[in-house]
């Protein structure tokens, strides 16, 4: 969840930034699957596997919330939104686009 929750995070942020308003709710919790494996011969036992998913989810809204509960927040002030800037564009990308040599054998001497 490391990598994937900073993204969600940063995507709210920039978001948060550029629409005026946004109450923002933080919901971290768990969930739990059974997997159920029926055997394909006769006399087997059938498998039952459970996992736990943990998520993370961030909702913004324009409306207040009905009750504000511990990942409750409020929007940031409108003097520090600014809804004309330009997205940021991310830095680096992929080396054969940019002209590299691309292939197995690109990043080696």
């Amino acid at each position: 969840m490391g990598e994937t929750m900073d993204k969600i995070v940063s995507v709210a942020e920039i978001v948060k930034y550029r629409v005026k308003g946004l109450y923002q709710i933080n919901e971290i919790g768990s969930q739990t699957f059974e997997d159920v494996f029926e055997p394909l011969e006769e006399g087997l036992d059938t498998l039952r596997f459970k996992r736990i998913v943990q998520y993370f989810t961030i909702t913004l809204t324009k409306n207040v919330p009905a009750n504000k509960t511990y990942g409750f927040q409020e929007p940031i002030p409108e003097d520090q939104v600014d809804e004309s800037a330009q997205a940021p564009r991310a830095q680096g990308g992929d080396r054969r686009r940019e002209g590299g040599r691309g292939g197995r054998g690109a990043f080696r001497g």
